[in-house]
């Protein structure tokens, strides 16, 4: 190896060697959910009573949030089609407006649901999210609702 390149690859082995032992939930005594609701249960601390509840709520949601998800495909290959075949600005931009009122709906269909879940809390799981953060389960309920199958797996992306 080159003089020059061997603390680039120093650096790069540490940095993988990092993202692969760090981590809110790895610190966490090691454990890696495998799937959306472990991943939540894990980062809020709930209880078996509080996952339980949470998944019937999550169930339903996921089920109410069906329309929604139907739109959002329809209204995304519209602004698709807009696009490809060249049409006029104000056809893009009506696709685009009411792909953009899809993606609002849905969104506040996942913060709703989160925010369901928090008020499930106690107080002393909601000082210890305070302490640790919402960052996580913020992110985890981005896009939860969007696959036309499940809600309850580990999303690899989410987007609309």
């Amino acid at each position: 190896m080159r003089r020059g390149t061997r603390p680039l690859a120093l650096a790069i082995a540490t940095i993988g060697l990092l993202l692969l032992t760090s981590g809110p939930l790895r610190a966490q005594g090691g454990f890696t959910p495998s799937n959306r609701l472990d991943s939540l249960a894990t980062d809020l601390g709930l209880t078996d009573v509080q996952k339980k509840e949470a998944k019937t709520l999550l169930d339903a949601t996921y089920k109410d949030a069906a329309p929604v998800r139907q739109r959002l495909a329809t209204t995304r290959a519209a602004v698709v089609l807009a696009v490809t075949a060249s049409k006029p600005p104000a056809e893009l931009q009506a696709a685009a407006s009411a792909y953009a009122a899809d993606v609002a709906a849905m969104t506040e269909i996942e913060m709703t649901a989160l925010a369901r879940v928090l008020k499930m809390l106690t107080d002393e799981q909601n000082a210890a999210v305070k302490t640790n953060g919402i960052r996580g389960p913020f992110f985890l309920v981005r896009g939860m609702f969007l696959d036309d199958k499940k809600w309850n797996t580990t999303p690899e992306d989410a987007g609309y």
